[in-house]
């Protein structure tokens, strides 16, 4: 509870007749006599607020008295005093604030760098995937590395035929007996020709 003899709280609450404004003083002098460092810049922001208007009270006053200047003046001296006592605890709040403002930039980049680093690895899976989607082997196309990797453990390969009458060919055929050789029809024409060998190695 404020004391109701306080020459400084006098002072403020002069010319205040609102209630709701005289318990903002009250309360913020009593908080700043009591040295909270937790409601320091508040008090600090009501009385400094007060004390311009007290200021302006007496610039525009004729003849101020004595008492007056000297109310001021002691509360001038309040504050300053006050301003040199929670000088180590602004610092403190101070640093304190700096600090957490960088450990949130640290955690803002950090966020950042793991976003960066899943769209990276999404991208690389989404271009993986269309790779393996796009150039994934058919069944024909297996079933031709297959043949062709027999026909090379035969020792079966192709070689061009020389020309003649105006023709052109292959020679296909290797060390190993042809098992069956028939023509394949298309439209009744003979088109190709399917060779079989015997697949000695159980292949």
């Amino acid at each position: 509870m404020p004391n109701s003899n306080d020459p400084n709280l006098t002072l403020l609450l002069k010319g205040v007749s609102d209630s709701s404004q005289r318990e903002a003083i009250i309360a913020a002098h009593t908080n700043l006599v009591a040295g909270g460092p937790s409601s320091l810049p508040g008090a600090m922001g009501i009385l400094l607020a007060r004390l311009v208007a007290v200021v302006v009270e007496v610039s525009v006053a004729v003849a101020p008295s004595t008492e007056y200047q000297q109310q001021i003046v002691a509360l001038r001296g309040e504050i300053t005093r006050l301003r040199k006592d929670d000088i180590p605890s602004i610092t403190i709040a101070k640093d304190t604030m700096i600090a957490a403002n960088l450990n949130t930039r640290r955690l803002r980049m950090t966020y950042v760098m793991l976003w960066i680093i899943l769209i990276g690895i999404l991208s690389a899976g989404a271009g993986g995937y269309v790779v393996y989607r796009y150039t994934a082997l058919t069944p024909r196309q297996l079933s031709w590395i297959d043949i062709g990797a027999k026909m090379s453990r035969h020792r079966i390969g192709v070689i061009p035929a020389e020309d003649e009458d105006g023709t052109y060919g292959f020679v296909i055929g290797g060390p190993q007996p042809v098992e069956k050789a028939t023509f394949v029809k298309e439209n009744g024409e003979n088109a190709a020709v399917e060779i079989r060998w015997r697949n000695e190695d159980g292949q």
